[in-house]
């Protein structure tokens, strides 16, 4: 009969290791098939999104009273925004947008635009006032650009432009080239308009002492039958400057001023050239 087996070397003695520590890896690699998680992973990559999410939230709230905030929230902020950065590095995804890229080139050439408009719309203003402009002066008539105005402050119309009877030698159809004013010896005698005297003197045909000024464009004006001249030839005058004195020198019947009107060399209406004197009925 055999001896009884020894069933107490089937009883392995316990395990010395501390409970929960892991084996030891067996030869071969058994345990090397679990490998630690990496960034890729959908645990790691849940964990990076949010602290991410976190550190993107805390920076767009907390700026606003950051001022306030102690040195520590200020750290702990930046750690968090650090720290959503590391995970969108580590393949977690972008949580906001890209940085914007410098505007200084786009700033700069939307304002040489706006310039631009500005400039072009003064140019369109301005050559709208300058037809206007034009439109204004085509519609006047020479006499009113001319701007003429009355020698004397005071008078009397007399004697008309055109043909009459004359006074002095009975002529039935003498031609009468300018306008009478009847005026007390001695008025002053004015200026119609700015100009430059071309002549100042005795008249041989009639007009006793004369004054005639140039104005311009082909318009002259003539003073007539005066007692006293007090411009020179050559002298540039104003309108309204005193050119002599009322008088009666030459073919006169009595102190008067008689007034004549040159356009482009030839004797024409004095009144239509002075808006300022009323028109015969």
């Amino acid at each position: 009969m055999s001896a009884p087996r020894d069933t107490t070397a089937r009883h392995r003695a316990p395990s010395s290791r501390p409970t929960g520590t892991p084996p030891a890896s067996r030869p071969g690699g058994v345990e090397g098939r679990h490998r630690a998680p990496t960034a890729g992973t959908p645990a790691l990559r849940r964990t990076g999104l949010a602290v991410a999410c976190a550190g993107a939230a805390l920076a767009l709230i907390i700026p606003t009273t950051s001022a306030a905030l102690p040195e520590a929230s200020q750290t702990a902020v930046s750690v968090l925004a650090g720290a959503g950065r590391t995970a969108e590095a580590g393949g977690v995804g972008a949580v906001g947008s890209a940085p914007a890229r410098p505007q200084s080139a786009a700033r700069k050439t939307a304002a040489a635009s706006a310039a631009s408009n500005t400039a072009a719309e003064k140019a369109k203003q301005a050559a709208r006032k300058k037809q206007a402009a034009d439109r204004a002066r085509a519609a006047r008539t020479p006499q009113q650009r001319a701007g003429l105005q009355a020698p004397l402050s005071a008078s009397t119309m007399t004697s008309p432009f055109g043909q009459r009877v004359s006074p002095i030698t009975g002529q039935l159809d003498e031609m009468h080239t300018g306008q009478d004013f009847g005026a007390p010896a001695g008025a002053p005698v004015k200026a119609a308009g700015s100009g430059t005297v071309k002549e100042a003197g005795w008249h041989a045909y009639g007009g006793g002492n004369r004054v005639v000024i140039d104005h311009g464009n082909g318009l002259k004006t003539s003073y007539n039958h005066m007692s006293a001249i007090d411009v020179h030839v050559g002298q540039r005058i104003a309108q309204g400057q005193l050119v002599g004195a009322v008088g009666s020198t030459g073919a006169s019947t009595g102190p008067h001023l008689h007034f004549e009107v040159f356009v482009q060399g030839k004797l024409v209406d004095p009144l239509p050239w002075l808006p300022g004197v009323a028109h015969r009925s």
